[in-house]
């Protein structure tokens, strides 16, 4: 099992390929926290991955809020430990929102994929890196 007991923070785990992803490293034997906005979605994967053998978590947050990307590393460290592994899979992307990469300005693009501006900066920001996520190169 390549992750066998490392901690695997899944953004976007709630659903599509974030969820997928999720249960594949529950299969690889990681502790599993996935986030995502919708708590129902969120709390029937989470019983898939429990189902599935995995200490896992649920933690509902909007990573388009910086204050709640920081909020969750330190909600998953205090229950985990630690991170080893983040998937940064947050972000419907523009064409949910009935935009495309090629017309949405900054703004809207910034909008419809937080994770690529703002959330990452929350996750590894403001000191969480060398506090929580073990900076170790591979899983």
């Amino acid at each position: 099992m390549k992750l066998h007991h490392k901690i695997v923070l899944v953004t976007g785990g709630n659903s599509g390929i974030g969820r997928a992803i999720a249960l594949r490293a529950a299969a690889e034997g990681a502790h599993v926290a996935i986030t995502g906005r919708a708590s129902a979605k969120g709390a029937k994967v989470l019983g898939e991955l429990q189902a599935a053998g995995a200490l896992a978590a649920f933690f509902a947050a909007d990573l388009g809020d910086e204050t709640q990307a920081a909020k969750l590393v330190r909600a998953v460290a205090a229950l985990f430990g630690h991170i080893d592994v983040v998937v940064n899979n947050a972000g419907a992307g523009a064409r949910r929102a009935g935009r495309t990469i090629g017309k949405a300005h900054a703004r809207q693009w910034r909008l419809a994929r937080p994770d690529r501006h703002r959330s990452h900066r929350g996750i590894r920001g403001g000191g969480s890196k060398r506090i929580l996520i073990r900076p170790h190169g591979r899983a």
